[in-house]
């Protein structure tokens, strides 16, 4: 039998305001992070991201 459709959603909605909640404080950790820091370290992790999409993770032989 499967679960009517407003436990679902209540339960869903239950679990993402939980997680909302629990990541609160490393977000504001991250805020204190001065930008000069974190600027860097975003560009870098966006071109490693754009590089690693246009590179295949296999190649086929």
């Amino acid at each position: 039998m499967q679960p009517e459709l407003p436990d679902l959603i209540l339960g869903c909605n239950v679990v993402a305001v939980a997680l909302a909640l629990l990541t609160v404080p490393i977000f504001a950790g991250l805020m204190r992070i001065p930008f000069v820091i974190i600027a860097p370290l975003i560009a870098i992790i966006y071109v490693v991201a754009a590089t690693r999409c246009r590179t295949p993770i296999s190649t086929s032989s």
